[in-house]
């Protein structure tokens, strides 16, 4: 069956289309049965995926950056075609999730050695998303990142902007529901993990597992500056969960109502606004991943 592959030729500034020139000899080398198409505006990616079951094609690989990705994901529900990510942007989160190659060739391969996996998704008021979504501190660090002008690279960038809106950024008054048991606090960030990443590689939720039907859900409270900082410092190694105002649960629904309209953020990309419903839909997407050492081809 042919496979599409949508390609969003700004992506990583640049670097898709670099990862590109290197795989396309190898697919055609492979003999490998391909359409390849560009992104030519935002959100085109969940049009280019969902009409790929139509189309005659099997397989989508997406070479971009999560927010491409994020739009393929949301066409690609429901229609049986499985996904290839090919990693090409700043973060690249999805394939630190699925422990997919970040070398272009290694990742293009899993179209003839990979195997499917179901993978759980999580929807946000109707949005589908692979790894985190939330709202608050790490919902504004995105829409900043979105419309900025600082392009490194997706750590690099990231940190950026939590260090500059670190300073103005206060905790806001929420309630909370998380299957049924309410509670209300102030809240610095509330974000739930289908994955454990955002941001490049920040571990927001350590523990989540896209695969077990649950959300990991991370709760941080009133901190002041310094304790952001202390807990920001720890994210990298999924530490911050340790810390007292610092809370974790797992659960399948969460909904938020906080004291004034907050971004709302999944997979790095600002999709709304408060008030949020968070919820789980199980085994949702089949992705392709490195098979286990012995299947697959050499």
């Amino acid at each position: 069956m042919p496979v599409r592959i949508i390609i969003n030729p700004i992506a990583g500034q640049g670097r898709a289309l670099s990862v590109w020139s290197h795989i396309e000899p190898l697919l055609v080398a492979k003999g490998l049965d391909y359409h390849a198409i560009y992104t030519t505006a935002p959100r085109h990616a969940i049009d280019l995926a969902a009409e790929c079951a139509d189309r005659g094609f099997d397989t989508v690989a997406v070479l971009a950056g999560d927010g491409t990705t994020h739009e393929a994901v949301n066409g690609l529900v429901g229609t049986g075609v499985q996904l290839c990510v090919i990693p090409g942007g700043r973060g690249n989160d999805l394939a630190r999730t699925m422990r997919i190659p970040r070398e272009g060739r290694e990742a293009a391969s899993l179209l003839w050695s990979g195997r499917a996996q179901p993978m759980d998704l999580g929807r946000a008021n109707g949005e589908y998303f692979f790894n985190v979504g939330g709202v608050g501190f790490d919902a504004e660090v995105a829409a900043a990142v979105n419309r900025g002008r600082i392009f490194i690279n997706g750590t690099v960038t990231y940190i950026a902007y939590v260090l500059k809106l670190l300073v103005t950024y206060e905790p806001v008054a929420a309630r909370l529901t998380l299957d049924g048991h309410s509670w209300s606090q102030k809240v610095f960030l509330a974000a739930v993990g289908n994955g454990q990443y955002l941001g490049g590689g920040m571990k927001l939720a350590p523990y989540a597992d896209p695969n077990d039907g649950l959300f990991d859900v991370v709760i941080a409270g009133e901190l002041s500056r310094p304790e952001a900082l202390r807990a920001l410092s720890r994210v990298y190694s999924g530490k911050h969960v340790e810390l007292p105002k610092v809370k974790s649960y797992r659960g399948r629904v969460l909904t938020i109502e906080a004291a004034r309209p907050l971004n709302l953020e999944a997979d790095g990309e600002v999709i709304g606004t408060s008030p949020v419903r968070f919820e789980v839909a199980p085994g949702a997407l089949s992705i392709l991943v490195p098979a286990p050492r012995g299947e697959g081809e050499s």
